[in-house]
């Protein structure tokens, strides 16, 4: 749920598509869910270990495209050593202290 939103928004950034690109991806998401459903049903019916086999598949499949991705990240990881995100944490509990000072 939460990565497919972060990738389309890696993907999409500046273009003015998100809300486009996220709706379609849905949409496609959600009549994958049923198709499956009723379809691997149907298999289940047959052969419950053919059923079960093909979702393996599917989810091994689905962890190799994945892994394929290359996507750049925005967050610089030598840039949050120790000591900056030790300050950064005090600058949140700062700002949040003196947010309820007020």
């Amino acid at each position: 749920g939460m990565s497919c939103m972060v990738v389309t928004g890696i993907l999409t950034e500046g273009s003015g598509k998100f809300g486009t690109v996220s709706g379609t991806i849905n949409m496609a998401w959600a009549a994958a869910a049923a198709v499956s459903n009723v379809s691997i049903g149907f298999i289940a019916d047959q052969s419950y270990e053919v059923a079960f086999y093909i979702c393996g598949a599917f989810g091994v499949l689905t962890l190799i495209l994945v892994m394929m991705l290359k996507i750049e990240s925005i967050y610089d990881t030598e840039a949050l050593d120790k000591r900056s995100i030790s300050l950064m944490i005090k600058v949140a509990s700062i700002t949040s202290s003196h947010s309820f000072q007020h």
